[in-house]
């Protein structure tokens, strides 16, 4: 494990490899060395690690490749020397949504891709409701955007119109986006995902810099 917590510096990463056991800096050196460098950021536990992407967390008792935070450390990171971003379930966590999005776009290839998935605030379903005593019908909205609010860790909220202030083309980004916040530019594709399991909508979502 690589720490770059204490330094917000980058650092040469091929340099800090003899931190990491000898099988998996093999597969981080041919990562490297077939300039297909992808990053799991947010990893958690070691079951949502990913073999063949660069798995990193801010913390160090999920055992990940590198700690660092990816909202208050530069990248350790080359500019245009990433081929694929995941982060899922991540940027709720964050506040300082600006510098992630600037710092993915920096690293991340003309040809490459950032993707995630977070909770969706503006979404909801109709279920039925058998006894309809407090409605009068057979049927009520349920919103189910508490997916995005019960967490108390959870300092980001997306809707579906989130996305303009980064997306290139739209006037959310030309009049306010770039102007006031700084987001550089993607050019964005957004789907929706309805987890059967528990009813929750998120929004999933991949995007290609504007270089």
């Amino acid at each position: 494990m690589i720490d770059l917590s204490q330094d917000p510096k980058r650092r040469n990463v091929l340099q800090d490899m003899i931190a990491l056991g000898k099988e998996r800096r093999a597969v981080l050196q041919d990562m490297f060395a077939s300039d297909n460098l992808k990053l799991n950021l947010g990893c958690g536990a070691k079951r949502f690690h990913k073999a063949d992407f660069l798995n990193i967390d801010c913390s160090r008792t999920c055992d990940p490749d590198f700690v660092f935070n990816v909202e208050k450390d530069f990248w350790p990171f080359e500019a245009d020397s990433v081929i694929e971003i995941l982060a899922d379930n991540l940027l709720e966590h964050l506040e300082d949504l600006v510098f992630v999005m600037n710092e993915a776009w920096r690293v991340t290839k003309s040809n490459g891709s950032f993707w995630f998935r977070v909770p969706a605030v503006d979404r909801f379903e109709m279920v039925e409701d058998k006894d309809h005593r407090a409605t009068g019908s057979k049927q009520s909205m349920k919103v189910i955007m508490w997916g995005a609010f019960r967490d108390p860790t959870h300092r980001t909220f997306f809707c579906q119109e989130t996305m303009d202030y980064w997306q290139h083309d739209h006037p959310t980004h030309r009049d306010y986006g770039r102007p006031a916040y700084g987001f550089l530019p993607w050019h964005v594709t957004t789907e929706v995902f309805h987890n059967p399991r528990n009813g929750l909508f998120f929004y999933d979502v991949r995007q290609v810099p504007i270089k």
